[in-house]
């Protein structure tokens, strides 16, 4: 009976010990778990940038937003006494010459004028034209007239001085050179016309022009 007694006694503290040692496991390991920190990642190798051709879409960027107050802007072009640089409005230059007309035949009058052109002279306030001609009168004297009008859009408004060229006798040949200007010209578009006239209606003959627009202020 004290064998089979001291039998039990042993076997109850061998699951004693058994058990008290698996629940102190157990919190040492669930106390383990609750403590464990996050550690730093470092991913490398990543593809250099690349450059891209053609149209980019960007989407889903915010409305335009109203500010109030006072908006610093940075990183903009600075002179060297620290001023903002910005793009000057193109100036009018100072001059320009052109040559509207080269070589262009005029027949003795026929009952029309001969159109030479329209040209834009906005920003300009003198002009002078300056013709140069070679006349042939076949049968009789005639002229012609280099007459600048104002207009706009190709409608008259007025006039300025005008250049006569003539023939001095009937059958000779004469080669001639007379301009007209305005110094004083505020108007955006210059037509140049040629009116050919000659006191008898039966005139006969031809002539060549070389014309130059020479503008400045």
């Amino acid at each position: 009976m004290r064998r089979i007694v001291i039998t039990g006694l042993i076997v109850f503290s061998t699951l004693t010990l058994s058990w008290v040692g698996g629940a102190f496991g157990q919190r040492v390991r669930e106390g383990a778990a609750a403590t464990t920190r996050a550690t730093q990642v470092e991913v490398t190798n990543f593809p250099s940038v690349q450059g891209v051709t053609g149209a980019v879409n960007v989407g889903n960027l915010p409305a335009v937003q109203t500010v109030g107050g006072s908006v610093a802007i940075s990183n903009l072009p600075l002179d060297a006494d620290g001023n903002l640089r910005v793009i000057p409005t193109p100036q009018t230059p100072s001059f320009s010459l052109r040559k509207i007309a080269d070589g262009l035949a005029i027949d003795a009058p026929k009952g029309s004028n001969i159109p030479i052109g329209t040209f834009s002279v906005g920003g300009y306030h003198r002009f002078v034209l300056i013709g140069r001609t070679t006349i042939n009168p076949e049968n009789s004297v005639w002229c012609f007239r280099l007459q600048p009008l104002l207009t706009i859009d190709g409608s008259q408004i007025g006039a300025e001085s005008q250049i006569d060229f003539c023939s001095s006798s009937s059958g000779t040949t004469i080669t001639g050179v007379s301009y007209s200007s305005d110094a004083n010209m505020i108007w955006p578009e210059l037509t140049i016309v040629a009116m050919p006239y000659s006191p008898t209606d039966q005139a006969v003959g031809t002539a060549t022009l070389d014309l130059w627009l020479y503008l400045s202020n």
